[in-house]
């Protein structure tokens, strides 16, 4: 199968998207970046792979404002999925070019030797072999992998990876894939803090920012 055919068996086509198990995925969610002085720039993606954000998980984090015990509204869009520090990366094959603690091993990439765990990993799509996705897959049993990933196209080898690890552990442990416009990316990585959420933008003060 080659690479857009599988992006389009991952996403799904007509009917709606469809995730692991034929269940409708989620379609959109909201990515919040925040920067180091809490400017925030807030956007809507597209879910490849809800991951963490799929089933029961969803129960946890409402979608809309929350509101504190005398009615305020303490946060307009819903507690954060998942939230993390990004890293903003050039692409990245999985297959030689991470290794089994997290790291980027490819001696030839820019980022060589920094961990990817935990992270909210921002870039256009990985490369290199297909083989990478079951390295992805091993990276999210033992607990090493990103928390999430932020790219700017569909990613048959990362989304495969996510999807056999929903196989093989907890989903909610699976991290997000979603992807944003191409020139919202950098947007995204240069943030210090960056949110997913369930759900599309909601209005502040009448509009959307």
């Amino acid at each position: 199968m080659s690479g857009a055919a599988e992006s389009q068996a991952v996403a799904g086509t007509g009917g709606g998207e469809r995730c692991a198990h034929g269940e409708p995925a989620a379609g959109r969610c909201l990515v919040t970046a925040v920067g180091a002085a809490g400017d925030e720039v807030r956007m809507e993606a597209r879910v490849l792979v809800p991951g963490g954000m799929s089933g029961p998980a969803w129960a946890t984090h409402p979608v809309g404002p929350v509101t504190d015990s005398d009615g305020r509204v303490t946060d307009p869009d819903g507690p954060a999925t998942v939230e993390g520090r990004p890293l903003r990366i050039a692409p990245v094959s999985f297959w030689g070019g991470v290794d089994a603690t997290g790291r980027i091993a490819d001696v030839h990439h820019p980022h060589h030797g920094t961990l990817v765990t935990g992270r909210i990993l921002v870039l256009e799509a990985s490369k290199g072999s297909s083989s990478g996705s079951s390295v992805l897959a091993e990276l999210i049993v033992t607990g090493r992998a990103p928390a999430a990933f932020v790219l700017a196209e569909p990613d048959a080898i990362i989304a495969a990876g996510c999807l056999a690890a929903a196989e093989l552990t907890d989903a909610a442990s699976v991290p997000p894939v979603v992807q944003v416009e191409a020139g919202r990316l950098d947007a995204v990585g240069a943030a210090a803090r960056v949110g997913i959420r369930q759900g599309l933008l909601s209005p502040r003060g009448g509009e959307f920012r």
